[in-house]
């Protein structure tokens, strides 16, 4: 199962042509299929037209914080199927903002996560777990989400008003329960009233919240031995190394680095990095 994992991510990685360093654009071009897939794929109470997708009937209410009055979103569940490989796999759909609490329990932010969990699993407890983030920093999971891994992918019409949700023949679903993660800032994820501006934009910080979301979901979901497998892309790969020195409670069977930034030196400007200056040079203008 695990080698599975690896191949599909290879795969579906050369499916979809992600490149390094484009993440930003990526993610507001697909800003609009963030909020296409959330009305499709997680909407309470309809069913997307023309599909056999069952919405969950007990929709949780909103949770309010202990900062403000404004109730977290979600969680919104909803029952989904999509064929891969010829088979036919029904999965449960999960949106939920996760509470990012300081030493005091006062909470701070709010990080989110898209799941899909894979129905009619004989052994739960040794089903993989895939968590999975972009980059930027400042990019949502979107890339990874609906262009990548995720169950449904968008097609890509020039015009977006055209594009739409399809299954994702190269979705890693039927070998891993997948988790996109929004760190704060990004997507639905955000800093509560009253905390420091920028408090969760930091190197530590940005790395502790997504940890502190994988350890909550895994609890949460019963899931606290299955195997774990962490994709992270462009920073996200530098997130994923960083999380790694306080990840070691984790079942953790594999990590993925997709185009990772792992060495900065070639875009930041310091006293003797000539790195910067050769790299902005145009090549035009060298010839």
């Amino acid at each position: 199962m695990p080698g599975k994992v690896f191949v599909g991510a290879a795969l579906a990685l050369v499916g979809v042509g992600l490149a390094s360093g484009h993440e930003l654009a990526l993610a507001q071009e697909l800003a609009l299929g963030q909020k296409l897939a959330l009305r499709h794929e997680l909407a309470p109470g309809q069913a997307q037209p023309g599909t056999t997708d069952q919405p969950a009937t007990t929709d949780q209410p909103g949770t309010t914080d202990t900062v403000s009055s404004e109730p977290l979103l979600g969680p919104v569940v909803t029952q989904h199927e999509m064929t891969s490989g010829g088979t036919r796999l029904a999965y449960t759909a999960t949106f939920a903002e996760t509470p990012l609490s300081d030493a005091s329990g006062t909470v701070r932010a709010t990080i989110s996560a898209t799941s899909y969990v894979l129905e009619r699993v004989k052994d739960r407890k040794r089903r993989p777990v895939m968590f999975l983030f972009n980059g930027g920093p400042g990019a949502s999971s979107s890339p990874l989400h609906f262009s990548a891994f995720g169950p449904r992918r968008l097609t890509d019409e020039r015009d977006p008003a055209q594009r739409k949700l399809v299954d994702n023949e190269y979705s890693l679903l039927d070998a891993a329960d997948l988790v996109f993660i929004d760190p704060v800032g990004t997507g639905f994820s955000r800093e509560r009233p009253g905390t420091p501006s920028g408090a969760y934009w930091n190197v530590e910080s940005d790395a502790a919240a997504a940890l502190q979301l994988i350890h909550k979901w895994l609890e949460s979901n019963g899931c606290k031995d299955s195997p774990v497998f962490i994709a992270g892309e462009s920073y996200g790969g530098f997130r994923l190394a960083t999380m790694m020195e306080h990840a070691e409670d984790l079942p953790i069977a594999g990590l993925i680095l997709i185009s990772p930034m792992l060495d900065a030196s070639a875009s930041v400007s310091a006293p003797g990095n000539d790195l910067p200056y050769i790299f902005d040079l145009p090549s035009m203008a060298v010839a």
